[in-house]
C-alpha cells in the first residue's frame, strides 16, 4: 500500500491487485500485498470461487471495476419501471398540467393589485391580460366574471377613472360576444361609447384604441349585417381614430380601412371613398403593396358608385399601375382595377380607352368572378361604347351577349335600363 499497510483511495484506487489460487479442498482467493486486507467485505457474487477458476483453466487476474470506480447515478426505483418510461410519464405530467400555470400566475398578480384597490399601477393592465389569457384558454366566462368585479372596484374607489371603466367595458364587451351573450355585449359596447366623449375624457392609451378596433372586428364577426350594427361598427372606428395619437401613420391607417369598409357597407360611399383614399395616404410610406392597390380600387369603385367618375378614374389609375408594378402576384386585382377604371372612362365620354381597358379585364373576371355581377356590367359598358362610336355590329355583339349572361347568373344591371339603351342605336 502508499503508506504501510494504510489504504490511500487517492492513490491506490486505480491500481489492480493480483490474486492467486490455492489448490487443495477449502481453497480461497488470496491477494498480494498490493490488495486491501480485508475482502470479506467484497460482494460474493462478483468474486468467483476456486471452482470456477479451475474449471476455466486460467487465474483471476482483477476483481470488476465497479468495486473499485465510482458508481454511475442511478435512478431511485419506485414504481419498478424502467427508468426512461419514468422519465416519460413525468413529463407527460408536467405537459398535461401546464396549462393552468399562465391563468393561476395572472390570478395571483390581479389578486395582490385588488388589495391595493382600483388605483394601484397596473391594475388595468393586469385585469386586461388576464382576461385576455382566459379568453386564449376558452375560459370565457371567467373572464367575464374577472372583468365584472374589476369593474365593481372600480366603481367602488373614492375617484372613479372613466378610461379603466370604458377599457373594462370594451373587453367585457368582447367576451359577451364569445359566448354569444349579445344583448349584455350591446348594453357593454353600449356604455362605452358614451364615456368615451372627447370632452370629458380628452385622451385614452393606445391600448384602448386597439380594443375599439378589436371590439368592431368582433361585432362584424358576431353580428347580422343590420343597419344598427354598422353604425356601432362605424362609431366604434370613428372614437378610435379620434383618440389614435400614434405617429406611425400606418397603425391609424387600419383604423381608416375599418371604417371605410363599415361605411361602404352601409351605403356611404362618399365617405368610405375618403377614408379608402386616407388609408392609401397614411400607409403611402409601405410603397407598392397589394392591400394598398386593393384599397385604391375600392374608393374608384366608391367614386364611381355616387358619379364621381373623375375621381374614380384617378383612384383606378393608381391601382392599376400599382398592380402593373407588382407583377403576376396582382393578376385579380389588376382585372378589377381595370374593370372599374373602363366603368369610370365610358361614362367621361373616352370610349376608345374604356374599351381597351374592359376588354383587357373580361378574361380574368370570367376567370376569377364567375357568379359575381362586374363581368355582365362589363359587357354593358363595353355594348355601349362601341354604340356611342357607331359600332352597331360589336354593340349588338356585346349587348347580346350581356343579356345572356344576365339570364345565366342573375345579376347584373337592371334589363329595363339594358334594353333602353340598346334602342337608342336603332
Amino acid at each position: 500500500m502508499s503508506d504501510g499497510n494504510r489504504y490511500d483511495p487517492n492513490k491506490d484506487l486505480l491500481r489492480k491487485p493480483k490474486f492467486e489460487i490455492k489448490e487443495g479442498p477449502g481453497s480461497q482467493l488470496s491477494a498480494s500485498a498490493d490488495a486491501p486486507a480485508d475482502n470479506s467485505k467484497l460482494d460474493g457474487s462478483s468474486v468467483p470461487n476456486s471452482a470456477d477458476a479451475a474449471d476455466s483453466g486460467s487465474a483471476v487476474n482483477s476483481l470488476p471495476d465497479k468495486l473499485f470506480a465510482p458508481a454511475m447515478p442511478v435512478a431511485p426505483n419506485y414504481s419498478r419501471l424502467p427508468y426512461p418510461l419514468v422519465l416519460m410519464l413525468v413529463a407527460c405530467g408536467i405537459a398535461a398540467t401546464s396549462w393552468w400555470i399562465e391563468p393561476m400566475r395572472g390570478l395571483t398578480v390581479i389578486r395582490i393589485l385588488d388589495m391595493k384597490g382600483a388605483r394601484a399601477p397596473d391594475f388595468l393592465d393586469a385585469h386586461i391580460n388576464y382576461a385576455d389569457v382566459l379568453y386564449h384558454y376558452g375560459a370565457h366566462n371567467a373572464a367575464i366574471d374577472s372583468l365584472k368585479s374589476a369593474l365593481a372596484l372600480v366603481a367602488a374607489s373614492p375617484k372613479v377613472d372613466k378610461v379603466q371603466q370604458a377599457s373594462l367595458l370594451l373587453r367585457m364587451a368582447m367576451s359577451q360576444y364569445d359566448v354569444k351573450a349579445k344583448d349584455e355585449a350591446r348594453q357593454s359596447t353600449a356604455q362605452a361609447l358614451a364615456m368615451l366623449n372627447k370632452q370629458t375624457i380628452p385622451s385614452v392609451p393606445i391600448s384602448v384604441c386597439w380594443q375599439l378596433n378589436a371590439l368592431a372586428n368582433t361585432i362584424d364577426r358576431e353580428e347580422n349585417d343590420t343597419n344598427s350594427s354598422r353604425t356601432t361598427i362605424v362609431r366604434l372606428w370613428q372614437k378610435a381614430i379620434d383618440y389614435c395619437r400614434d405617429p406611425n401613420p400606418v397603425l391609424i391607417s387600419n383604423f381608416y380601412s375599418g371604417l371605410a369598409y363599415a361605411q361602404m357597407h352601409q351605403g356611404d360611399y362618399a365617405a368610405a371613398a375618403a377614408n379608402f383614399m386616407e388609408f392609401a395616404r397614411c400607409s403611402e410610406i409601405r410603397g407598392d403593396r397589394l392591400w394598398r392597390a386593393e384599397r385604391y380600387r375600392q374608393a374608384a369603385y366608391c367614386y364611381n358608385s355616387i358619379g364621381e367618375y373623375t375621381k374614380g378614374q384617378a383612384a383606378a389609375t393608381k391601382a392599376l399601375d400599382m398592380c402593373l408594378r407588382l407583377g403576376p402576384t396582382a393578376s385579380r386585382e389588376l382585372a378589377y382595377s381595370q374593370y372599374h377604371l373602363g366603368q369610370a372612362e365610358s361614362y367621361l365620354g373616352l370610349q376608345q380607352s374604356a374599351i381597351k381597358h374592359l376588354n383587357s379585364s373580361l378574361l380574368e373576371l370570367k376567370k376569377y368572378y364567375p357568379e359575381e355581377s362586374c363581368y355582365t356590367y362589363a359587357l354593358w359598358y363595353l355594348a355601349n361604347c362601341y354604340r356611342d362610336l357607331g359600332d352597331r355590329v360589336q354593340a349588338e355583339k356585346f349587348y347580346s351577349k350581356c343579356i345572356k349572361e344576365l339570364y345565366s347568373t342573375g345579376s347584373g344591371p337592371n334589363i329595363a335600363d339594358l334594353r333602353k339603351d340598346q334602342e337608342k342605336m336603332r
